[in-house]
């Protein structure tokens, strides 16, 4: 059996999400299972129906996320065909397709929202903290905190004690400058209270 042509004509496409699915609405009229063909890849899913009029219908979306083929599905209604697309990790997808670049070419991960004026490279910074985990696995705060006490100088050593001393345990700072001038005041984390041990 030969393909018809693919229809030039557009089928408009809606979606909405949940933390651990995408629904998206292709809105096909008069649609039988056996007209009709899905195919799904981590990284995207094609589309093909045979269209009532003869016409061909066929589409490719590249995903802004990564989805399990084998937990998504698709469902003929008479108006719409309604595909479920399970996510393989949770969370919110900024968008249903995945960022262009300017080439048109490549497709890039989605930028996530931010309320931050700077522009901060995760990956980088996953690339760093995997490299220091692969470094030094038992690697922690403490550990860290060690090191700056132990290769700083007098002067570092002296902050981070009185920092620590007079703020009970709620500010570390290397600063003697600043903290050399003044009393440390207590800070503890944001909606939480400090109380004195009796």
């Amino acid at each position: 059996m030969s393909v018809p042509p693919p229809s030039s004509s557009l089928v408009k496409m809606d979606y909405y999400q949940s933390a651990s699915d995408v629904i998206v609405t292709l809105f096909l009229k008069a649609q039988s299972k056996d007209d009709f063909d899905i195919k799904f890849t981590p990284e995207s899913f094609r589309v093909g129906a045979q269209r009532p009029d003869g016409t061909y219908y066929h589409r490719e979306v590249i995903l802004a996320g990564k989805i399990n083929p084998d937990q998504s599905a698709f469902k003929v209604l008479s108006t719409k065909i309604e595909v479920r697309l399970r996510k393989a990790y949770g969370g919110h997808w900024s968008s249903l397709e995945a960022v262009k670049s300017e080439s048109d070419k490549d497709c890039t991960k989605p930028s996530y929202p931010t309320s931050s004026k700077k522009k901060f490279d995760w990956d980088k910074m996953e690339k760093e903290i995997e490299k220091q985990e692969k470094e030094d696995p038992d690697a922690d705060v403490n550990s860290l905190f060690s090191r700056i006490f132990e290769s700083g100088d007098d002067n570092t050593r002296k902050a981070m004690m009185k920092s620590m001393q007079e703020s009970g345990g709620t500010v570390l700072s290397t600063n003697w400058e600043e903290v050399g001038k003044k009393k440390v005041e207590i800070s503890p984390p944001d909606g939480m209270e400090y109380k004195k041990w009796e």
